[in-house]
């Protein structure tokens, strides 16, 4: 993510968790989130499944980090953080609805979340229309989660800005499987998908609107839906 998009996000993330102390990063990956957040002051603990991701946060000087599953019971007690951060996340798991229910329970004031909106088809969404052409459909609904949108006591726009999408790009990454839409597709599929999306992408740019923003919740509307 480019710093000054990043730091736009942390200085927003900042005002809206003022009255916050401390913060449980739930899929801290690498740490990107929770180390400019600490730099802000919060203590924050990172919770992640991959233990590469906390390796990378570990050597970037994060030291309170614990490997778990937030899909299942996260070890903490009711209302142990101020809030819950969740960032990138509620795409991948099955049961979106378990997860910010236990994230709302450890929680004692907030959850939020930073996502995206891309006003466009993005050639993420033309792989997916591809596996379910070769018969091997996704096996969740990674945008079902939105439906708790409705619920944010809060949602700020971050950035607003138009933004290029190279074809080639594009191909590169989802070639390499750097999507998570690409991870559960056996090879010949993946090399089927990848051969059409190169005969439709390759060489050519797109304009498109992409969005930032924060969505904020209080915690016991969470936990009550």
């Amino acid at each position: 993510m480019p710093t000054e998009e990043m730091t736009k996000i942390i200085d927003s993330l900042t005002h809206l968790l003022s009255d916050c102390r401390t913060i449980l990063d739930a899929g801290v990956g690498t740490g990107r989130y929770a180390i400019e957040l600490s730099q802000r002051g919060y203590s924050v603990i990172g919770l992640d499944i991959s233990q590469k991701m906390l390796a990378i946060a570990r050597q970037k000087g994060m030291k309170d980090l614990l490997i778990g599953d937030i899909s299942g019971k996260i070890p903490f007690r009711d209302g142990y953080f101020d809030a819950s951060l969740v960032v990138h996340v509620l795409h991948l798991v099955n049961d979106w609805k378990l997860v910010v229910h236990e994230l709302a329970r450890v929680a004692d004031k907030y959850v939020v979340t930073v996502f995206n909106e891309v006003d466009a088809l993005k050639p993420r969404d033309r792989y997916l229309a591809l596996r379910n052409h070769f018969g091997f459909p996704l096996g969740r609904d990674d945008t079902a989660w939105k439906v708790a949108l409705k619920a944010a006591s809060k949602i700020v726009l971050v950035q607003d800005q138009q933004e290029e999408i190279n074809g080639d790009d594009s191909i590169l990454h989802l070639g390499n499987r750097r999507s998570s839409v690409t991870w559960d597709v056996p090879d010949e599929i993946h090399e089927k998908i990848m051969a059409q999306l190169k005969r439709e992408l390759q060489g050519k740019k797109y304009e498109t609107r992409a969005l930032t923003k924060i969505a904020v919740w209080n915690s016991s509307n969470l936990v009550n839906i």
